[in-house]
């Protein structure tokens, strides 16, 4: 659901198979947007049909005679709904409409049409050089295809002109292949086509003018669909995190390893009486127990330590002081007609 802070109350969501489809962050925005411009990313499937959901509420102040809506699929005009400002009063505030597809006509009844529905087409690619003589072209539909854009304007008055009827639909089907040239740096992976004719019946045709011109409207809403690939080529969202084993502890203490389980069972009647005898000998202490290690005690260790730092620090003191005494030795002899010094100060 794309929302603009500067009109609140009205709502613009891209339905996948009947539910609302979840919308990811561009950040891949252009270096200065438009200050009305909402984009967002969303998943496309396979063959799926998708419809677009337009939701004008309260707090929405409609203070123009008519809102107009504009409905672009692969940069393609596909519908033009408009909202009237007596409509929407006549609603207590509330209107939503959805457009799933294109009308029309069938040639015999106007009243009477076909809906072919949007849907979501997968574009392969293909690096058969043969393909190359259509590059270009597939360069040009390709940068138009990816994008389901809607744009709003304020409008004056409408009036009816009659039923709304189609002959030729305005949407052409993408290539079902192109030339991977024809993609280079674009991580796009569907486009747009119809679905299968259904019934229906036409919508009345209003038409207005535009209050501000056709190139100045208030709010554009873009919605870039993408495959879960492509979604995470272009970082709009993560990637799951692999799962991987979580390091060893350095104090874990390491795992008991099995021994084996002797069964007495499996002895003769003979080694049994032996291995009882033997049990006997342990619990009136005449064969000596095995002593157990005595575990060490770290503040012993501790004092252990300080004792054999407290004795190289005496042996070093002593050695010095020996050195030492030897220098004031050599220095007591008297020499001849001079008075003697001792020095007692260190170097």
């Amino acid at each position: 659901m794309a929302i603009l802070s500067s009109l609140p109350g009205i709502q613009v969501t891209v339905c996948v198979g009947g539910q609302d489809a979840p919308e990811h962050d561009d950040n891949d925005m252009e270096p200065n947007p438009e200050p009305n411009l909402v984009s967002s990313y969303i998943e496309a499937e396979t063959m799926m049909e998708f419809s677009i959901k337009l939701i004008v509420q309260d707090p929405f102040n409609l203070s123009y005679p008519t809102l107009g809506f504009q409905i672009y699929v692969d940069g393609v005009k596909v519908r033009e709904p408009l909202l009237r400002r007596v409509i929407f009063e006549k609603a207590n505030g509330y209107w939503e409409s959805m457009w799933g597809g294109i009308k029309l006509s069938t040639g015999d009844d106007q009243e009477n049409c076909v809906e072919r529905p949007f849907k979501f087409s997968e574009i392969h690619t293909s690096t058969d050089d043969e393909n190359l003589d259509a590059l270009e072209t597939d360069k040009s539909l390709m940068n138009k295809v990816g994008e389901i854009v809607v744009k709003l304007h304020r409008r004056h008055k409408s009036h009816f002109i009659g039923p709304k009827v189609e002959h030729d639909a305005p949407l052409d089907a993408p290539p079902s292949v192109v030339h991977e040239k024809a993609l280079k740096g674009q991580a796009k992976s569907h486009g747009i086509a119809l679905g299968q004719a259904r019934a229906s019946r036409f919508s009345r045709k209003f038409e207005a003018n535009f209050m501000d011109g056709e190139g100045k409207p208030i709010a554009v809403f873009r919605f870039k669909y993408r495959d879960q690939k492509a979604f995470r080529s272009l970082l709009a969202i993560r990637r799951p995190a692999e799962p991987h084993d979580e390091p060893a502890s350095r104090t874990a203490s390491p795992e008991p390893v099995q021994q084996d389980i002797i069964n007495i069972a499996n002895f003769n009647p003979q080694e049994k009486r032996q291995i009882q005898d033997l049990c006997r000998m342990f619990q009136s202490g005449a064969v000596p127990r095995a002593p157990a290690v005595k575990e060490e005690n770290p503040s012993a260790r501790a004092a252990l330590k300080r004792t054999r730092v407290e004795d190289a620090t005496v042996e070093a003191t002593v050695e010095a002081t020996s050195h030492q005494t030897k220098k004031m030795k050599k220095k007591e002899r008297p020499t001849k007609g001079r008075p003697t010094f001792i020095d007692l100060t260190d170097e």
